[in-house]
């Protein structure tokens, strides 16, 4: 599922757009040293795994 990222923390931790209210999610552990290009604003793939969000990937924001 597409959602929008609205903070990344140098930790891990995503917080996303979930529609009608912000959640909290972790970066997969394949994706760790590419979530530096990642910014506010772009749009990360969330997978539920094990009842866990992950960041899967993500899209950057076309505007810029």
């Amino acid at each position: 599922m597409e959602q929008e990222i609205i903070y990344i923390d140098d930790d891990g931790i995503v917080l996303v757009d979930g529609g009608k209210k912000a959640y909290q999610t972790l970066i997969h552990s394949k994706l760790l040293s590419l979530i530096q290009y990642a910014a506010a604003g772009d749009i990360g793939f969330v997978k539920f795994i094990r009842g866990e969000a992950y960041i899967v990937g993500f899209r950057k924001n076309r505007s810029e």
